[in-house]
């Protein structure tokens, strides 16, 4: 019999089984379905384990990855793990769903606005700082082709040195009183 007339076989029967389950409703098909296969699915988990383990070299391998070496530890993989931790229980989602508005800033209510546009130019950075910490500041007049110039020489740095030769640059974390 050709393979391809079994797996449409197949294809029809869980089909159909599916239709029957829709059918009974909640209690009597979904509920009781729900009943046979979650217990299957642990028992095929603990099989998984078990032969998994009876592999060659297992144990050994098992063993090793229970003695991690710390020394390979460093802050950046802490907070990354820290971070992911985060996300990965919910709580992540918790404030990304809170919307956030990026301020925009005109600089030059400041440059030509005179005292009162200096004040309404301190306004708006200041609920910009205390919202998200974060503004775009617009009307400062820095020449657009500075922008790609800028983006052009630090892909140069980062193609063209070391990472020890760029760590003489790396800013020091100072701790705040």
């Amino acid at each position: 019999m050709p393979i391809r007339i079994v797996r449409y076989g197949i294809t029809m029967i869980l089909v159909a089984a599916c239709l029957y389950v829709i059918h009974k409703g909640l209690t009597k098909g979904i509920e009781f379905i729900c009943k046979i296969v979650i217990p299957l699915f642990f028992l095929a988990l603990v099989y998984m384990i078990i032969h998994a383990l009876l592999l060659p070299g297992a144990i050994t391998k098992f063993k090793e990855f229970l003695q991690p070496d710390w020394s390979l530890l460093h802050p950046t993989e802490i907070f990354a793990a820290m971070g992911q931790a985060f996300f990965s229980v919910g709580l992540g989602g918790t404030f990304v769903v809170e919307e956030y508005e990026i301020k925009t800033c005109d600089m030059s209510l400041f440059y030509k606005g005179g005292e009162a546009g200096k004040k309404e130019f301190a306004r708006q950075l200041g609920e910009a700082m205390r919202g998200i910490g974060f503004a775009i500041l617009t009307g400062h007049e820095v020449d657009a082709a500075l922008y790609d110039e800028a983006e052009k020489k630090i892909a140069e740095f980062f193609e063209t040195t070391t990472r020890e030769e760029r760590m003489k640059y790396h800013a020091k974390r100072l701790v705040s009183k």
